[in-house]
């Protein structure tokens, strides 16, 4: 297990005279520049002071799970369940809605509801077997471009529904990223990759040029997460590599002046399958991050300085892919540094015999996709 270097926590988070409303005020500075261990310490001081418990729950949660407390994040989300039992969720966007009521869903007619992002379903999709194994019977309603993919490599689940169709019949539901809390993970319990799997095209391929793929802009949720293309500029003189850009949306003649393969967009089974020919992935924080984890190809992803919860805070290994590493910024909005130290990694790597398909693909033959 590898970690980056975290400063000493400065006074902010050592005061020890301050009021409730003064530590969640310096919580919330904390969190918001991705310390995630400092900022829990001042909620939980904020708590002590005679703040409300329930204040800054959401926080807390994201908090615990980003410094690998999954036990103390469960206990947070158990509390949140006891405050739903209050609250409609009908009139929020649907991202934002919730299904599971904490009861049981052993020997029940399941429908697992994919409401989030498509990174977020192929991130959760692995625990979808496991709820196979105990409840009576499970149908998963997902965006369209998953069904295929998920249809071959998840037998355990005859029931595939997209998004806005008819739902099966079902006596319980729940939305796939609530899985996690069902299951009461802890990250040496997170079921591992590969758990989805596709066959790569046939095509012929130059024996001594190493396949790797490029995503350098994702969602517009959190542009933070983006680099331009020109950033990525230093790593496309690197010798025997050919770059493949994974981008959706691109300006072809833009990269294809600079070297780039350019290929066609798919869904995301024929997306994996390109991904599968592939000895590295390079991306952002992406959903082509998630679906070369869950492939498990390998893939190095670039983080912003404060990224979401689900990538730890300060690891460069990710639990929930072995074939992840991760690539941070040590400042907020400057990718020059990360893109520095990507290139003499790659150029490490590329001169050496590791590729992707000695790693991986043994594991993939078995339970391919066709």
């Amino acid at each position: 297990m590898c970690f980056v270097r975290v400063e000493a926590p400065s006074n902010v988070e050592t005061g020890t005279d301050a009021g409730p409303e003064v530590w969640l005020a310096r919580a919330d500075r904390l969190y918001a520049d991705g310390r995630a261990e400092a900022a829990l310490t001042c909620y939980r001081r904020a708590a002590d002071a005679g703040a409300d418990p329930d204040q800054r729950i959401a926080e807390r949660w994201r908090c615990a799970m980003a410094t690998g407390d999954f036990a103390t994040a469960w206990r947070e989300g158990d509390r949140v369940l006891e405050l739903r039992r209050f609250q409609s969720c009908e009139d929020r966007q649907i991202w934002e809605r919730w299904l599971w009521n904490g009861h049981p869903l052993e020997g029940r007619r399941v429908l697992v509801r994919c409401w989030r992002g498509l990174g977020d379903t192929i991130q959760f999709a692995r625990y979808l077997p496991h709820l196979a194994a105990h409840a009576q019977s499970v149908a998963c309603e997902l965006h369209p471009t998953l069904i295929a993919l998920f249809a071959a490599s998840i037998p355990s689940i005859p029931t595939w529904v997209a998004l806005g169709d008819d739902s099966p019949e079902h006596d319980a539901a729940i939305e796939s990223t609530e899985l996690a809390h069902y299951f009461r993970t802890v990250p040496a319990t997170i079921p591992a990759a590969p758990y989805l799997f596709a066959v790569p095209p046939d095509e012929e391929r130059t024996a001594s040029r190493k396949r790797v793929g490029l995503v350098w802009r994702g969602g517009d949720w959190d542009e933070r997460r983006a680099l331009e293309f020109a950033s990525l500029r230093p790593l496309l003189d690197l010798p025997g590599i050919e770059f493949v850009a994974l981008q959706r949306g691109i300006d072809r003649d833009e990269t294809a002046t600079h070297g780039l393969t350019l290929v066609e967009e798919g869904d995301a089974l024929a997306t994996a399958r390109l991904i599968a020919s592939l000895d590295l992935v390079i991306t952002i924080d992406s959903m082509m991050a998630h679906l070369a984890g869950a492939l498990g190809v390998p893939v190095w992803t670039l983080l912003h300085a404060a990224p979401d919860w689900r990538w730890f805070e300060a690891r460069e290994d990710s639990p929930w892919y072995g074939s992840m590493r991760l690539f941070r910024q040590r400042h907020a909005g400057q990718w020059g540094d990360v893109v520095l130290r990507v290139r003499g990694q790659l150029q490490r790597w590329s001169e050496s015999a590791e590729t992707g398909p000695r790693n991986w693909r043994s594991t993939m033959s078995s339970h391919a996709a066709p």
